[in-house]
């Protein structure tokens, strides 16, 4: 379709501008922090977690300075697929148990990722919106990074990775179901 055309169109390559830089550069602090606080709380498994992924390719998005390349094209449009996750943590936080520094990052992370990712790179590689052929590879990418990740490692380490084996009480489902209907 023709929006799935949009992979395809060749856009100039285009020089990073201050403003991504500077994002770069909080995301950047912002995913160190985060794993220095993951160690140091003794969870550093959650640095798994999607959020720190989808942050993590959104910091390889602003580097490169190719952004026509095929390859660019696709990882910005598996990007959007998994800002979803960052969009919905906004909301439904789970912030039992952290420090003040980890409760602020937890919202400074989130918010660079969502809403200031996409307004920063629609300049580098436009809107995207993926059509349904794009979503495969999109969705495809979270849900192989749930199933095949999350939820073993999750399994094996006794540990809820991203609410594989449980949902968190801030779900908005949580007060009918309770902690245990997503557990198989």
């Amino acid at each position: 379709g023709e929006v799935s055309h949009q992979l395809e169109v060749d856009r100039p390559k285009i020089q990073s501008s201050l403003i991504e830089r500077i994002t770069f550069w909080f995301g950047l602090v912002s995913l160190i922090l985060a794993v220095y606080y993951k160690v140091a709380t003794k969870r550093g498994l959650f640095i798994l977690n999607p959020c720190h992924i989808t942050l993590l390719i959104m910091l390889v998005l602003l580097r490169t300075e190719d952004n026509s390349s095929s390859f660019m094209r696709k990882l910005h449009a598996v990007w959007t697929a998994w800002l979803f996750g960052a969009f919905g943590a906004l909301y439904f936080p789970h912030l039992e148990d952290v420090s003040l520094g980890e409760f602020l990052l937890y919202y400074f992370e989130h918010i660079v990722i969502w809403p200031l990712g996409p307004i920063i790179l629609h300049r580098r590689y436009g809107m995207f919106m993926p059509g349904f052929k794009d979503n495969w590879a999109s969705f495809g990418t979270f849900g192989a990074h749930q199933t095949l990740i999350l939820v073993p490692l999750g399994r094996w380490l006794k540990v809820n990775l991203n609410f594989a084996l449980c949902h968190s009480p801030a779900e908005p489902f949580f007060p009918s179901f309770g902690y245990h209907y997503f557990s198989i």
